[in-house]
């Protein structure tokens, strides 16, 4: 069996879009869904401290670094 794996995710709102709507989206669409994916174990969102980019980072632990090549997550 592969060893699990950790996918960090870098973010940010952009210039069309609030950090509140970001968070929003972020939050209530973009993790829901990739957590229905079996293979997602956990999550955890952090901000940067210091102002500097990116802002957000995002950490998924999943059960081996295959499946983000594998549906159903390349499907997404």
């Amino acid at each position: 069996m592969p060893p699990p794996g950790l996918l960090y995710v870098p973010g940010e709102a952009g210039s069309n879009l609030s950090d509140a709507e970001f968070n929003d989206w972020y939050d209530n669409e973009h993790v829901p869904v990739r957590m229905d994916i079996p293979s997602f174990q956990s999550t955890s969102r952090w901000e940067a401290a210091d102002g500097k980019r990116p802002t957000y980072l995002a950490m998924y632990d999943v059960d081996a670094c295959e499946v983000l090549s594998q549906a159903p997550y390349n499907t997404l």
